[in-house]
């Protein structure tokens, strides 16, 4: 088997690679099974994102001192700039928990962003 380990360096080297061409995210999106039949997604995906160009406002937030609290992959989407906490969870009942929690922890000025990966691929 290829390895989870593995496949998160591949991706980090074709990221260096592809970083002069701005392509905009490397994904690693592993699964488990041995054939085209059997392949299922786990919840182990990562996406290796260049860098906003700008400042963004997840920036401004975390410059004047607060909390940016990213629910799922949004902390891979900003290649984790300007998140104060990154918060992941298999499937989208987690998620929502995940993000339940978060907007519990956050105070006056706090921001959760959340995304809910398995939209996209459920319905």
């Amino acid at each position: 088997h290829f390895g989870l380990e593995r496949l998160y360096e591949l991706c980090l080297t074709v990221r260096r690679l592809v970083d002069p061409l701005k392509i905009g995210r490397v994904i690693a999106r592993p699964f488990v099974g041995e054939t085209p039949a059997t392949f299922q997604r786990t919840h182990n995906r990562r996406d290796y994102a260049v860098p906003p160009p700008e400042p963004t406002l997840l920036d401004r937030l975390t410059e004047r001192g607060s909390k940016v609290i990213a629910v799922g992959k949004i902390g891979d989407i900003f290649a984790h700039r300007g998140i104060s906490d990154v918060r992941k969870a298999g499937g989208n009942m987690a998620m929502f928990d995940k993000a339940l929690g978060a907007m519990d922890d956050a105070g006056e000025g706090d921001l959760v962003f959340a995304n809910f990966v398995d939209f996209d691929t459920e319905f």
